[in-house]
């Protein structure tokens, strides 16, 4: 799969835009980078098991935005169950939308901020 495959999977259904994609894909090939990434892939579903048994802790606003074409976290399975887990949250689903959502859709990002400072 080529990189900019790998991107528009990220993005589906949206396009992505190509300077975006030449701009990330040269910071990606860095040394440093790559060795951050590898490290953040390594610890992190040791981290989510911890963390996600406290979710139901969670007494701050919080408001979970999905897509629901997302390829990369299917929202049936990471953002219905997170909703229900904390209470009082508020769940955003944006029809056609991917995984990308502040670059996508940086209105509904911004949105949501909003909402969680007006509680």
């Amino acid at each position: 799969m080529s990189q900019g495959a790998i991107y528009s999977s990220t993005y589906a259904t949206q396009d992505v835009q190509e300077d975006y994609v030449k701009q990330s894909l040269e910071l990606w090939m860095r040394p440093d980078h790559i060795r951050a990434w590898a490290y953040d892939e390594r610890i992190l579903r040791a981290s989510l098991t911890v963390l996600s048994e406290h979710y139901c802790d969670i007494e701050l606003p919080v408001v979970i935005v999905t897509g629901s074409a997302d390829r990369v976290l299917d929202p049936e399975e990471h953002a219905y169950p997170l909703h229900k887990t904390i209470r009082n949250s508020k769940l955003v689903v944006l029809p056609e939308t991917g995984h990308q959502l502040p670059q996508t859709r940086p209105d509904a990002v911004l949105s949501a901020i909003d909402v969680v400072w007006a509680l």
